[in-house]
């Protein structure tokens, strides 16, 4: 961590707090920042005036008033920390860290092409202006990365993303979301995430019990429209509910009362919900590609995410057999132990003091 009596200002980068609904970005960059005020690093909430986005939240996330970003008026030889791929300043008066959360721009059909075009040319741009360091959530970022861009070899350095912030979350909820027993998934509702399959495994499922519910959380992102039509069209669709976006304290409970989450997702850059769910004690079915692989290994139930009888073995295993279910709470736990946004930060701070 950076060591005591070294002069140094981090300008911390909080406009992907902006918005009051936030999802696995803003999840970090909030969680970060209360980690690295909590090892006592002098740490700066500033963010980019946006004209797109006419609400400011950010001092209700990190409570702490954040300033907008004026490189003129900063301190010479901060360290700013862009934590969204937006580099706040390319001056040589800087020390530059650039957190890259994933590589999905490069993958083909996880999103439109002519977006996915525009961000590849973002990304090479901030990349140009020569960072001191970077910051990846995951060895298959990591991987990723590197292959697309080898020259940042003994610049890139893996953080993985906390686990422990629904812990002190008010559980109390007003309205229960169902009082049956329910599968989980949690995300934005898009292409990646797999819910095509998620979808076709439920309704396998539903032909062997009568009860069981599947909860969707999470607000719609690319191709949702599609996936949204699947899930009306379902002849199970009165057992599917979908909430939206939900605050902490409800998703906490949802985790801890679920029979599990079914999270077989193509593609991520790290799986917030895999260790989310893990922490409170939600046994987990997840992909064997990816950083799914990378964070459940045997801490979980590994299933190829493009065949929709294994996720639907899964959920039938997760019901009928629940000493397996027992088991895969304990060692999800295990996990998720030393994965806490304190660690987190001490090893974001690592690098700070590295450069």
């Amino acid at each position: 961590m950076i060591t005591k009596g070294l002069d140094v200002k981090v300008l911390y980068d909080t406009t992907p707090l902006l918005p009051k609904k936030i999802t696995g970005v803003g999840i970090y960059v909030r969680n970060l920042f209360r980690g690295l005020r909590g090892l006592g690093v002098d740490v700066n909430a500033v963010y980019q005036s946006s004209k797109l986005i006419k609400e400011n939240s950010i001092d209700t996330h990190i409570q702490s008033s954040p300033k907008v970003f004026r490189a003129m008026f900063s301190p010479k030889n901060s360290i700013i920390h862009s934590t969204d791929v937006n580099l706040l300043s390319d001056s040589p008066k800087f020390k530059k860290v650039i957190t890259i959360h994933d590589m999905t721009m490069f993958r083909d059909d996880m999103m439109d092409s002519r977006l996915a075009k525009k961000l590849q040319e973002h990304m090479k741009a901030q990349l140009n202006c020569n960072p001191d360091a970077i910051i990846v959530p995951s060895y298959e970022v990591h991987s990723e990365f590197l292959i697309r861009f080898p020259k940042f070899m003994n610049k890139v350095n893996v953080v993985y993303h906390g686990s422990d912030h629904l812990i002190d979350s008010d559980s109390l909820q007003r309205k229960a979301v169902t009082d049956k027993p329910y599968f989980l998934y949690v995300g934005t509702i898009e292409k990646k995430k797999n819910l095509v399959n998620i979808i076709k495994a439920f309704e396998g499922f539903c032909s062997l019990e009568e009860e069981t519910q599947l909860v969707i959380v999470g607000g719609d992102g690319y191709g949702a429209d599609g996936l949204n039509k699947l899930i009306s069209s379902s002849p199970n669709k009165s057992r599917i509910i979908k909430t939206g976006y939900l605050q902490n304290a409800s998703l906490k409970k949802l985790y801890a009362n679920a029979i599990g989450l079914v999270f077989p997702s193509l593609y991520e850059g790290f799986g917030l919900q895999i260790v989310e769910a893990m922490k409170m004690g939600c046994p987990v079915i997840t992909s064997s590609v990816g950083v799914m692989a990378e964070l459940g290994r045997e801490h979980s139930h590994i299933v190829n995410p493009m065949k929709p009888e294994q996720i639907m073995g899964a959920m039938e295993r997760f019901v009928f057999d629940k000493n397996y279910r027992g088991k895969l709470i304990t060692q999800g736990t295990a996990r998720t132990e030393k994965m806490t946004w304190l660690e987190c930060a001490r090893e974001t701070a690592a690098v700070y003091n590295k450069i």
